[in-house]
């Protein structure tokens, strides 16, 4: 008997000991997305404000960004109501949290897919995609944002499947269809790891031939035309870098997890799944705007003119504040004028 009741104190105690760690875990989380969530929509409202939607090249970015803001507005908001709480309340909630976070994020991983494909063509092949604009430029990324919701909706809605949702767990737990293999595979490898390894490639082949080009350069009488349109292609490479890298980093491990447990579902990698790496993501999206802001060097001009405009009208009210106290310190230390007494 004492054996038992032994057992049973150890028992509750480490049951305890797991609902802390599982509170401090969300509390942390909850404060830094919360503390990231306001420069970061301050970022987006500045790039967005002084975006210039008439360059071709560009537009992608402009796109990505108010994807990424929908994210940071409309899902991020149930994700810290989960963190905070530590449930969404109600099951009602779950498929609306599903469909929006799947759709979101989905849309944003084959923006940047599709931003590096477009990106490589703007670099190299500039004349044809300025010329099959309409084909090669709007009509894909009007496909992507139809297809995303659309997919994930009729899943989450439309599939016949039984759900049973946790309001305990990020996302509920998921949906029905993500247990059946062909489903499952489907949209892990098709929909997430599929455009992330694009982006990583892509990527890749460009830095590579950026390289062999200077290389050439190098070895050849270059014309000052030629030296300019592959100074504005490093340009174009380094502002495609700085921000497909956040994706790279944000999603590989995250991919990588997942598809793992797919063949191989273990509890130490479910929890890690779960505690870690899908949260990673979201530093991917409240990160982004920051560095477009930061590599946009029109829009970073304006903001650095901003900031030395605020700095200077903070000093010249200073000034005027000191100028006021020092002026009304001599009025009063000046001693008062003797009148003049009549004779």
């Amino acid at each position: 008997m004492a054996t038992n009741a032994s057992n049973q104190s150890d028992n509750i105690s480490d049951e305890n000991d797991v609902f802390t760690i599982s509170i401090l875990e969300h509390t942390i989380k909850f404060y830094i997305l919360l503390t990231l969530q306001v420069p970061s929509l301050a970022c987006v409202f500045f790039i967005l404000y002084h975006f210039k939607w008439r360059r071709l090249h560009s537009q992608i970015y402009g796109i990505l960004i108010i994807e990424n803001s929908l994210i940071i507005t409309i899902e991020l908001p149930i994700t810290l109501f989960f963190l905070y709480r530590g449930d969404v309340h109600t099951e009602t909630i779950c498929p609306i949290w599903i469909s929006l976070n799947y759709s979101l994020f989905y849309l944003s991983i084959a923006l940047m897919a599709w931003t590096s494909f477009e990106r490589y063509l703007f670099i190299y092949y500039e004349k044809i995609i300025t010329k099959h604009y309409l084909l090669l430029h709007y009509f894909p990324i009007a496909c992507l944002i139809l297809y995303g919701p659309l997919f994930y909706l009729s899943l989450v809605y439309l599939y016949k499947c039984q759900s049973y949702y946790d309001i305990h767990a990020f996302v509920c737990g998921g949906t029905c269809y993500q247990y059946e293999l062909a489903l499952g595979l489907f949209d892990w490898i098709g929909n997430i790891i599929t455009p992330i390894f694009i982006t990583f490639f892509i990527n890749i082949i460009i830095v590579i031939r950026h390289f062999l080009q200077k290389h050439r350069m190098r070895e050849a009488i270059v014309s000052i035309n030629r030296h300019q349109q592959w100074r504005r292609s490093a340009k174009m490479t380094v502002q495609l870098l700085a921000t497909s890298m956040l994706y790279i980093i944000g999603w590989i491990p995250y991919t990588t997890i997942g598809l793992i447990q797919i063949f191989e579902n273990t509890e130490q990698l479910a929890s890690l799944l779960s505690a870690v790496f899908v949260f990673i993501p979201y530093m991917q999206t409240l990160f982004l705007p920051i560095i477009c802001l930061l590599f946009m060097p029109d829009i970073r001009h304006k903001f650095y003119s901003a900031l030395i405009e605020l700095y200077a009208v903070k000093i010249f009210r200073r000034g005027n504040r000191i100028q006021t106290i020092e002026n009304q310190s001599i009025m009063t230390a000046r001693p008062p004028l003797a009148s003049k007494q009549p004779n």
